[in-house]
């Protein structure tokens, strides 16, 4: 099965408040329960600390939280590589 990922940047959020983490929260699942992978590029530290302390953290995966978007392209390929075998 291919692997599919999405990574919208989050540059603009300095933070997130409990109902945006709910939000992406409940996207994530509704994602992968479609094969699709979340990830989010350009997170800025706040944003991290967030995601750590409203749980979100544990479902999008620290592996999905990327600085920049280059790094998160290179990162999702990786990903992808290692799911398809190759």
């Amino acid at each position: 099965m291919r692997a599919i990922y999405t990574a919208p940047t989050v540059e603009a959020a300095e933070t997130l408040d409990i109902t945006s983490s709910e939000g992406l929260s409940e996207l994530t699942r509704t994602l992968h329960s479609a094969g699709i992978d979340l990830a989010l590029a350009e997170v800025r530290q706040p944003v991290i600390a967030a995601t750590r302390r409203t749980g979100l953290l544990a479902t999008i995966g620290e592996d999905h939280l990327y600085l920049t978007i280059g790094v998160a392209v290179d990162g999702l390929d990786a990903h992808r590589s290692d799911r398809e075998g190759g």
